[in-house]
């Protein structure tokens, strides 16, 4: 099953609001939602299997279950390219410390988080959090219009620079992979490796990678 398929169950995105309030246990979901309690069970086993909740403690006989990771789902698409991807929302210490120097505003606000803040700061600081989202919101769509032309713009450089049918799907799967071995343009395009190897070869003796 697919991340998609996962998440396009809407009794499932149900169980997921719930849990993010608070852990529950299985009865308490099957009362709060009106659905079975096997059924219940079946979508706590799949979540769980994904990653996306975990068992956080036993009552009794409850188990109660939580989200196990902040993470975020993103999907685009565009005439010339999708993205999908599904990643943790946390972030590891040299990504932090990237962002904090490329990003005067959000260094500003981390230090202001590490001050000790009355109420009143707290909901200031998260007001400007939500602004500086959207504004990274607005830029992540600006550069995704951006993408999606340079894509346009390298499908008919590839139209124009070879007729040859091969040579045209290596150069396309090289503009959507970034590197891909010759082993992987094999298996992904159904050709023999050495056919791959050799029209890579005439790719390379015109100049086109």
């Amino acid at each position: 099953m697919k991340i998609l398929d996962l998440l396009g169950n809407k009794n499932r995105l149900k169980i997921l609001k719930e849990l993010s309030k608070e852990p529950k246990y299985v009865t308490e979901l099957s009362e709060i939602l009106k659905i079975g309690r096997k059924a219940i069970i079946d979508h706590l086993d799949l979540l769980n299997e994904y990653g996306l909740i975990e068992e956080c403690k036993k009552q009794g006989k409850r188990k109660y279950y939580r989200i196990s990771n902040n993470f975020v789902l993103k999907i685009i698409l565009s005439k010339n390219n999708s993205i999908i991807y599904f990643e943790d929302l946390k972030t590891d210490t040299n990504d932090k410390k990237e962002i904090i120097n490329e990003f005067t505003k959000i260094q500003e606000l981390n230090q202001r988080l590490k001050q000790k803040n009355n109420l009143k700061d707290i909901f200031s600081l998260l007001r400007e959090i939500e602004t500086e989202l959207e504004k990274l919101n607005m830029a992540e769509r600006f550069l995704g219009e951006k993408l999606d032309l340079l894509i346009e713009k390298s499908q008919r450089k590839i139209n124009q620079k070879t007729e040859n049918a091969l040579e045209k799907q290596i150069l396309l799967e090289i503009l959507r992979n970034g590197q891909i071995s010759p082993e992987e343009l094999s298996k992904k395009l159904k050709v023999n490796r050495n056919q791959i190897f050799e029209t890579i070869s005439n790719l390379r003796k015109k100049e086109l990678i």
